[in-house]
C-alpha cells in the first residue's frame, strides 16, 4: 500500500505538497493513496503535463463523482445498486462509467502492454475480467 506522508511531497515537489494540503483545508495527514488524493494530484499537474488534456482530466473527475455517489455505498453496506439507482445518482449510465473507465485504462497501459490500437487488441485487456465473470456465474448457478 502506497502512503502520501508531507515530507516525501515536499522533498520532490514543495508547492505539490502545498496544493495537496490546501485541497484538505490545511489538515491534509499520512494517509493511504486514494481516488481522491490522486485526483487533486492530477488538479494539480492538469496544466503543466501535456499528456493530460482537458477531456482527461474530466473523466478522472466523472470516475471519482461515481466512485463517491455509487462505489462506496456498494462497497461499505450489503446493498444492492441498479442502473436506475445509478443514473438518478450520477446523472450518467453505468455504461457511461464503464466506457470511461475502459477509455483511461486502455489510454494508460496499452503502450505499456505493447497492444496496437486496433480494438480487437485493445480488448485483451478485458478478457481477464469476462472469464471471472463467466467463472462466478458458473459458480452461482450451480
Amino acid at each position: 500500500m502506497y502512503k502520501l506522508n508531507q515530507k516525501e511531497i515536499e522533498e520532490k515537489d514543495a508547492d505539490l505538497w502545498q496544493h495537496i494540503n490546501k485541497s484538505y483545508g490545511g489538515n491534509f495527514r499520512k494517509s493511504p493513496l486514494s481516488a481522491d488524493n490522486l485526483l487533486t494530484i492530477l488538479e494539480y499537474y492538469k496544466d503543466t503535463v501535456k499528456t493530460l488534456t482537458p477531456e482527461k482530466y474530466e473523466e478522472f473527475e466523472a470516475l471519482r463523482h461515481f466512485e463517491k455517489k455509487v462505489r462506496n455505498l456498494a462497497a461499505h453496506t450489503i446493498t444492492s445498486i441498479s442502473k436506475e439507482d445509478i443514473e438518478n445518482a450520477c446523472g450518467e449510465s453505468p455504461d457511461a462509467y464503464l466506457y470511461i473507465l475502459h477509455h483511461q485504462f486502455e489510454n494508460l497501459y496499452s503502450q505499456e502492454l505493447n497492444l496496437s490500437q486496433e480494438p480487437e487488441e485493445k480488448h485483451k485487456l478485458w478478457d481477464c475480467y469476462r472469464k471471472m465473470n463467466e467463472a462466478i456465474i458458473q459458480e452461482l448457478d450451480r
